[in-house]
């Protein structure tokens, strides 16, 4: 009991010396209160990364996967379907935890329950070797790892298209992975050299490995004075319904023209080879885009999925015309037209989209 009463009044002591220290709890200065907001504010910033808000009018009697566009046939009702979607609620937070420690986190919203896309800690190390941990875009080709507010169209490179709005059902590349990444530029200036080598688990987004194995993915590029080119590999297993592991590789090539004189231009083509197992499977794409008057930027692209190349009649090829009107930073108007053709479902028709895009 003595030995209690001893520690309690030790205790005691402290607070009441501590309460005296701090001039008995005296309210800060607003130096003091600036400087806390400022310190906090290198810890965390929140903003929204796209919220999208979009109009569609598919004009075709069938949809991506191969099902009705509409209502029963035979019942007198036209096909096709239109009206307006959230396309994405996508709002991020991150912050510098130290010089060398930073983080970022990206949540979409839009859906019925909440889904994590990035989801990262970096460590800074030297130039040529930072640190990546977590959930990220797997470092392959141009695209695939262009956040959604940075896109030229409305809608992704059909390779990485996951069947948004069941228009098109294909999966060749994964966006997102959970894994480690090292990347960096071990050589910067008028020539620049950067690479990217990750080991993911190899199942997409949000989910754990389902096999046990890593698969590998990188890319090399090199940009001299606007003009780049690029080099991705994917290699890993994939365990398929009857518990046998399947080989999975992927191969991509990329090219932009984006020239000094003239940053308003853009051009960029992507090929992307992959296998599973003994099929094979290629798709690519080429688009132009020009920038004028800091507001107006017409764009165009052709593009081309072939999911197995050993069978006929499974081709899609799309092209899009497009238009963005931006207001500030990546805030825009945009408004595509598909031009759609896809040999497996040939009822599928075009594709008319305008969204608006709010991103700060």
């Amino acid at each position: 009991m003595g030995i209690t009463r001893s520690a309690a009044a030790f205790f005691l002591a402290i607070g009441i010396a501590g309460v005296a220290d701090f001039g008995f709890c005296q309210p800060p200065t607003a130096e003091e209160r600036l400087d806390r907001l400022i310190a906090l504010a290198d810890k965390i910033t929140i903003g929204v990364n796209a919220l999208q808000i979009q109009y569609y009018h598919d004009t075709g009697d069938q949809l991506g996967d191969g099902t009705p566009n509409g209502p029963p046939i035979g019942s007198g009702t036209p096909f096709g379907r239109n009206g307006f979607t959230l396309r994405r609620a996508e709002f991020y937070a991150r912050g510098q935890v130290t010089e060398r420690i930073t983080y970022e986190t990206l949540f979409d919203l839009s859906g019925s329950a909440p889904i994590v896309r990035d989801a990262f800690v970096e460590i800074a190390g030297a130039p040529y070797a930072n640190v990546r941990l977590g959930q990220f875009r797997i470092p392959f080709g141009v695209e695939t790892q262009l956040s959604s507010n940075h896109l030229i169209f409305i809608d992704r490179m059909l390779v990485t298209y996951l069947g948004e709005q069941q228009r098109v059902v294909a999966s060749v590349l994964q966006e997102w992975d959970r894994g480690v990444q090292l990347v960096g530029e071990p050589i910067s200036g008028p020539l620049n050299v950067s690479y990217a080598l990750a080991l993911v688990n190899g199942e997409g987004l949000n989910a754990d490995d389902g096999n046990g194995l890593t698969d590998v993915v990188g890319r090399f590029g090199i940009r001299v004075a606007g003009y780049q080119i690029g080099a991705s590999s994917y290699r890993g297993k994939r365990r398929d319904a009857g518990f046998i592991d399947r080989d999975r590789t992927r191969f991509g090539w990329d090219a932009e023209i984006n020239p000094n004189p003239l940053k308003a231009l853009l051009i960029r083509g992507e090929l992307v080879r992959g296998r599973d197992d003994q099929t094979t499977t290629r798709g690519w794409y080429v688009l132009a885009a020009y920038r004028f008057t800091d507001c107006w930027e017409p764009a165009v692209r052709v593009e081309r999925w072939d999911p197995d190349r050993n069978a006929a009649g499974d081709g899609f090829t799309r092209t899009t015309l497009g238009l963005n009107y931006h207001i500030v930073g990546d805030t825009r108007l945009s408004a595509n037209y598909e031009f759609r053709d896809d040999k497996a479902h040939p009822a599928m028709g075009n594709l008319a989209l305008i969204q608006y895009q709010l991103s700060f």
